[in-house]
């Protein structure tokens, strides 16, 4: 017996034992055979995305936790819209498909996705040994490297998804029309992403939640008309 399932992303699992292949009865042959045709055929046509990382580092230094702000702030590289992020993750994903006509239809036979991830971190090139400074970093660090993680497997499940998606389009009457389809699927992809990153970031208050922001590291300032706790 052949059992089909569904797992993950792959949209379809041949399961099968050594006894259900036994030589010995061909309708289990002709079974098996089949099931490895299958299997085979839908790993062609589906591969895990590409992936292609790379992390960028800008050096800071400081011996007090405010200096190390004021220093972030003037030496951080990305500033997208303008804003300022100590760690960013820039994560592009592309999808390339190959179609197949098939008498009056047309379907996507291929489908692959490439993941770029740019990373960029702060590194801590020197501070005071045993100081404030090294302690928080200590802890900042990791919880921000974790955060700017989390955007990178944003990125690979999407196109990991993408590539299950292209298949799954119905076929068209020709492949015009189909790669007309395809294109439509991968905007739609690109905006789940870029809507998954938000609602990430909008969930954890970019990333103050995890303790990757290093304002939750700063001593609180007292409210106008509260004192210091002395």
């Amino acid at each position: 017996m052949i059992r089909l399932c569904q797992i993950n992303d792959l949209p379809i699992l041949i399961y099968f034992t050594s006894k259900q292949c036994d030589p010995g009865h061909p309708r289990k042959r002709v079974a098996c055979a089949v099931a490895l045709l299958l299997f085979f055929s839908l790993r062609l046509a589906r591969a895990e995305p590409e992936v292609n990382s790379a992390t960028e580092y800008y050096d800071v230094s400081a011996d007090t936790l405010g200096t190390l702000l004021l220093v972030l702030q003037s030496e951080v590289p990305e500033r997208p819209g303008g804003k300022t992020f100590h760690g960013y993750t820039r994560a592009d994903v592309n999808w390339h498909w190959q179609l197949a006509q098939a008498g009056s239809r047309c379907r996507v036979q291929q489908a692959r996705a490439i993941v770029n991830i740019q990373t960029t971190l702060p590194r801590l090139y020197w501070t005071t040994p045993g100081s404030e400074v090294e302690r928080v970093w200590q802890q900042w660090m990791p919880a921000l490297a974790r955060h700017e993680q989390q955007h990178a497997n944003n990125a690979i499940h999407v196109a990991r998804r993408g590539e299950h998606r292209l298949l799954g389009l119905p076929p068209q009457a020709s492949c015009e029309a189909m790669n007309a389809q395809a294109q439509r699927m991968a905007s739609q992809l690109h905006d789940e992403l870029r809507k998954i990153d938000r609602d990430y970031d909008n969930d954890t208050r970019h990333g103050e939640t995890e303790g990757a922001t290093l304002q939750s590291y700063l001593p609180r300032r007292p409210r106008q008309g509260q004192r210091a706790v002395e």
